[in-house]
């Protein structure tokens, strides 16, 4: 079995040679879907790419948010656009200002926390992608 590999060799295979100030980093990205059930037409898949620090800060901020998402709510226990578009579950009872508020503040969490959108579409036929 061989050894691991140190992180001073892998730098070596991975930054092109005679790179003087490479930078090597760690990158996080969390993905999410929509149209993968076999009758939709377009496949969406996207995601928000980031590092360690990004990530955290982005998530202190997010459940915070979360904790008081506007004046006179209850905390709320997840996001999900859908369910705050159309007012189910947890928004029940949110006036489409109320939802569309949160929503771009939201939003504004994931740009002030630097956090890179990954963004894949696709069309499909019968569940078969199509290129």
């Amino acid at each position: 079995m061989n050894a691991p590999l140190s992180v001073k060799d892998f730098a070596r295979v991975v930054l092109p040679s005679g790179c003087q100030d490479g930078i090597l980093g760690m990158l996080t990205t969390y993905f999410d879907d929509s149209g993968t059930h076999d009758d939709s037409d377009v496949v969406i898949i996207a995601g928000l790419s980031g590092n360690q620090y990004q990530w955290e800060a982005f998530e202190n901020a997010w459940r915070a948010k979360l904790e008081n998402p506007s004046p006179g709510k209850p905390p709320l226990s997840r996001f999900h656009m859908y369910e705050c578009q159309n007012a189910l579950n947890e928004f029940a009872g949110w006036g489409r200002t109320a939802t569309e508020f949160l929503a771009h503040e939201l939003g504004q969490i994931i740009i002030r926390n630097g956090l890179w959108p990954v963004p894949e579409l696709g069309r499909q036929v019968g569940g078969k992608r199509v290129d």
